[in-house]
């Protein structure tokens, strides 16, 4: 048995060996129980995940809660993310009916319109049966999700691409103001613009780990990410050519593996994204080892990090446990005050 067992050490090459390593620091930094968002505590969660759906609740509620409410991207997705299947059913009803507006200044507003479809997507909860609401009431809606206030009930609409498409044009005067709050506040606007410098493809392969990384560490959720784009001639590009995209999935491409049973090494990776350049659509983006750029939405362009606003996955992660908790208060009804 030791024989068999040192030869099949032997039999491991230098890059499966370490892909294997890789993969383990990921899961071992970004796998922590303790950085997944979560109910109060595990006990709670487990109550949840026992007991159910509060069974008096309506039955749009019910919906949005079932089987796992942090599960986002498969809201848009369908009931599965599994790239290599390719069976993936997307429900583009879960997107903007709108692309990226020109903005304040003329210069897109990508990074914006890329934050307003993940916070719907998020915090949007539809009643298509229900009464359409007011447009008083329309415009306390749009503030509410804008402004990342807890899960809200949209009455009267099937799903955002028919909510947006009646109000395009309250959503992009939304999108405007936080696009005029972003020049004013430069912190703020510091995560749009794009580094200056050309990545090696060492750079960009830390770059895209990083990102399966985060697709570990909250699985389910919808990452934003800024880019630049490349032009003819990537040292003519200019750094303030950002573009921004959400990554819905994402999944490594496997090498073959030398030790049977066993995961081969990570080659690069495969993407779902929505980009705000292309309306109603769902793109798969490919990347593998070596490559210094992508193609997404029909053009070249360069990742980076993500945004600063990621603070808004736990944030809104926890909006909806609460939202979702058995025999939770909150219905998330817009009430005006008359």
């Amino acid at each position: 048995m030791k024989a068999y067992a040192i030869l099949a050490l032997g039999l491991i090459s230098t890059t499966s060996y370490a892909g294997l390593v890789l993969e383990k620091e990921i899961q071992a930094e970004y796998c922590d129980p303790r950085n997944l968002p979560a109910f109060d505590d595990i006990e709670e969660l487990g109550t949840f995940m026992k007991e159910g759906i509060d069974k008096d609740l309506p039955q749009f509620k019910q919906e949005f809660c079932k089987g796992n409410p942090r599960n986002i991207a498969d809201r848009i997705l369908g009931n599965s993310s599994d790239l290599k299947s390719g069976k993936s059913v997307t429900r583009m009803g879960e997107t903007l009916a709108f692309v990226n507006p020109p903005g304040p200044v003329n210069g897109g507003m990508c990074w914006l319109h890329t934050r307003l479809q993940r916070q719907f997507t998020y915090l949007a909860n539809y009643e298509p049966k229900a009464k359409r609401p007011t447009h008083e009431e329309a415009m306390e809606i749009i503030d509410r999700i804008v402004q990342r206030k807890g899960v809200t009930v949209i009455p009267g609409f099937n799903d955002l691409y028919d909510f947006s498409a009646k109000y395009e044009k309250e959503l992009t005067k939304a999108i405007d103001v936080m696009g005029w709050k972003c020049v004013a506040n430069p912190n703020d606007c510091l995560s749009r613009v794009a580094d200056s410098y050309v990545n090696t493809p060492a750079e960009l392969k830390s770059t895209m780990d990083t990102f399966y990384s985060r697709t570990l560490n909250n699985p389910g959720a919808i990452h934003s990410i800024k880019t630049r784009v490349i032009g003819e001639s990537i040292k003519y590009s200019s750094p303030l050519s950002a573009h921004s995209l959400n990554i819905l999935a994402m999944e490594p491409i496997r090498g073959k593996s030398n030790i049977i049973g066993a995961p081969g090494p990570i080659e690069g990776y495969k993407m779902r994204i929505i980009d705000p350049n292309l309306q109603h659509k769902v793109e798969t983006v490919t990347y593998k080892h070596n490559d210094t750029t992508l193609k997404a939405g029909g053009l070249t362009i360069l990742p980076y990090t993500h945004y600063a606003v990621d603070g808004d996955i736990p944030l809104m992660t926890g909006q909806i446990d609460d939202y979702c908790k058995v025999k939770s208060p909150l219905d998330g009804r817009v009430k005006i005050q008359k």
